[in-house]
């Protein structure tokens, strides 16, 4: 049986954990904005969609570079990179100059997460590295998210981005060990062509999925508080839904392709559409809390398996770079598409919407043909 060297899991671990640093820490930091520069939220979404947009751009433009540079150089640098934007961040009360500086800070997170799903595409079994893996960086979110929130809650926004820079930088050395460990080999040669209507049937899914899923978790501190809870309330709510996280991905790393992937992703998705609704329709504490616990275990379960899909059509790395891009590039857009239906609507309206969004995605992924994941690895 493949184990993973611990230390090559944990700096995969660590990597998705950088990737969706900005998606977790939102529904705190727009909240913390919406109050600290006295803007409304179709204004703070655009932000948020920004600083998302960049992690997905740096992405995508790391996926030529698959098997090109070292895994290991190009986390470091776009920490480096992520730093830097934080700690300036913290310095500025424009909007604007938030805005620019957030795409950085976003482009670095953004090479660091795909360096680790490069990393995860290479060895023998993604699809339980990335389960396992993913499952390290939500326990660090279940200490840290707490903190963070308590930090935002005593000194705002500009606090807040201190801290993210200060935890980026304990992250740097772990990110040193990506390119640690036994990985499978590329196919020789020129590269195989990807599988055409699987990865489009995946990219589709992924798509549909975070649109709806960025969506309703932006704005899901604001949701809360009209459910009566407190700003701070809420994002402890928020932070500790991380457990419930670290369900869904120690059940997906389990799982792996035991029961083949259609099946329990499409299950998973409408099951998530359900909690979407129930959270934007929360009314009180226990609707709030079941909707948010639910958000986190489906789409932390869902998340490996979906770049785990493209890991096993491609063992250079390009499907899973692709994936996790794409990932990005579509939770980006939720916040601006929240914000405008919160502002025109309600919060109520963003959880139907997240929630029809779930049930196409669910139709999307029926293209996925399961033998393309093994087609291209056992070739040649």
């Amino acid at each position: 049986m493949y184990r993973c060297p611990i230390k090559l899991l944990l700096a995969i671990g660590f990597g998705m954990f950088l990737g969706v640093l900005s998606a977790n820490s939102i529904p705190v930091m727009l909240g913390a904005l919406i109050d600290g520069l006295a803007v409304n939220e179709a204004e703070v979404g655009v932000l948020g969609t920004v600083e998302l947009l960049a992690v997905a751009l740096a992405a995508l433009a790391a996926a030529p570079l698959a098997g090109k540079v070292s895994n290991r150089r190009l986390a470091v640098f776009g920490c480096l990179l992520a730093i830097t934007a934080q700690f300036l961040s913290a310095a500025v009360d424009s909007l604007y100059l938030l805005t620019g500086l957030r795409f950085i800070a976003g482009a670095g997170l953004g090479l660091a997460y795909a360096a680790a799903a490069m990393a995860a595409a290479a060895t023998a079994n993604p699809d339980r590295v990335l389960g396992y893996s993913v499952t390290a960086g939500l326990l660090a979110m279940v200490v840290l998210l707490p903190g963070l929130v308590s930090v935002v809650a005593a000194v705002g926004y500009k606090g807040g981005y201190v801290a993210l820079g200060v935890l980026v930088i304990l992250l740097v050395p772990v990110m040193g060990w990506l390119d640690r460990g036994k990985t499978r080999q590329a196919h020789p040669g020129t590269a195989p062509a990807l599988p055409r209507r699987s990865l489009c049937g995946l990219l589709l899914c992924i798509a549909l999925f975070n649109i709806g899923s960025g969506a309703i978790w932006s704005f899901s501190e604001r949701v809360g508080v009209q459910a009566g809870l407190t700003a701070e309330e809420a994002g402890f709510i928020i932070a500790t839904s991380a457990l419930s996280g670290v369900v869904g991905a120690l059940f997906a790393g389990w799982l792996g392709d035991k029961w083949g992937r259609r099946r329990p992703v499409i299950l998973a998705l409408v099951l998530a559409g359900s909690g979407y609704i129930l959270l934007g329709e929360a009314a009180n504490n226990a609707g709030y809390i079941a909707g948010i616990h639910i958000y986190m275990g489906t789409y932390m379960f869902l998340f490996p398996l979906m770049i785990g899909a493209g890991a096993v059509m491609d063992a250079g790395g390009r499907a899973a770079t692709l994936a996790a891009g794409t990932i990005s590039l579509t939770f980006a857009l939720g916040p601006a598409c929240g914000g405008y239906v919160a502002t025109w609507f309600s919060y109520a309206v963003i959880g139907w919407f997240s929630c029809v969004l779930c049930l196409l995605a669910a139709l999307a992924f029926m293209l996925v043909r399961p033998a393309d994941g093994y087609r291209l690895n056992t070739s040649g």
